[in-house]
């Protein structure tokens, strides 16, 4: 009777015991019962979606919110929003460049009257040089005397084209000669062609006080040539003769 006795508190305390384990274990966060999606071997359950006549896709895992005392922290990355682009600056337009001042229409030159002249030289020596240009770098066709008469074919202030009584046609200096207007009916017939209008306005002395009674008019003080070398002496002398 007693060892009966002993064995059936031997098993109620076995029993005690085990039970106490088991709500240990049943009530413990590692329980199957207490588990949820975030405990540990826990596996999101996939959900499958058929589409008609597509391929079948399995679906992501849908997020779930955290639950339980396990927080789960997500950082959601935004991606950048694609920059607008910057409106293109339109070049500018090129400036227009300035109108270009009209050139002032050049003064139409002064056509002067042609006028018919003759002359004498007032040169006190044999040395007046007729050129044959209107340069005293023009070289010289001869020496005239004091006196010698011709026409003249292009009047001007300070050289005269002129043609000599034997129809020999240079350059003298203006103020060596003595000059008297003569008409165009006065003027001989055979250099009357050769005449020519004046290029400029003439305002030299010979020109604005003319001779009417064929009188010589004197060479202004400082005029008067240097005395010639012994050689264009000689040259004159040569050329007179042949003159």
């Amino acid at each position: 009777m007693k060892r009966n006795l002993r064995i059936f508190i031997a098993l109620a305390v076995f029993y005690i015991i085990v039970a106490l384990f088991a709500l240990i274990l049943l009530g413990g966060k590692s329980s199957v019962f207490n588990r949820d999606r975030k405990s540990y071997g826990a596996k999101p359950a996939a959900l499958t979606q058929t589409v008609i006549g597509e391929s079948a896709e399995v679906a992501e895992p849908a997020a779930t919110e955290p639950t339980g005392d396990v927080t789960d922290v997500t950082t959601t990355v935004q991606e950048p929003e694609p920059a607008e682009p910057e409106p293109e600056q339109a070049e500018p337009e090129p400036a227009e460049p300035a109108p270009e001042p009209e050139p002032e229409p050049e003064p139409e030159p002064e056509v002067f009257e042609i006028r018919y002249f003759s002359f004498r030289t007032t040169n006190t020596q044999p040395d007046l040089r007729f050129r044959t240009g209107p340069s005293e770098d023009a070289s010289v066709i001869t020496k005239l005397f004091p006196g010698t008469g011709g026409y003249i074919t292009e009047p001007g202030n300070e050289w005269c084209k002129v043609v000599s009584n034997s129809g020999r046609e240079g350059y003298l200096s203006t103020r060596y000669l003595a000059v008297t207007e003569l008409t165009e009916e006065t003027f001989p017939a055979d250099f009357i062609d050769m005449v020519e209008a004046p290029t400029e306005e003439l305002t030299a002395p010979q020109f604005t006080t003319l001779l009417k009674d064929g009188s010589e008019t004197e060479p202004a003080e400082g005029d008067a040539l240097t005395e010639p070398s012994a050689a264009e002496d000689a040259t004159a002398d040569t050329e007179t003769a042949a003159q």
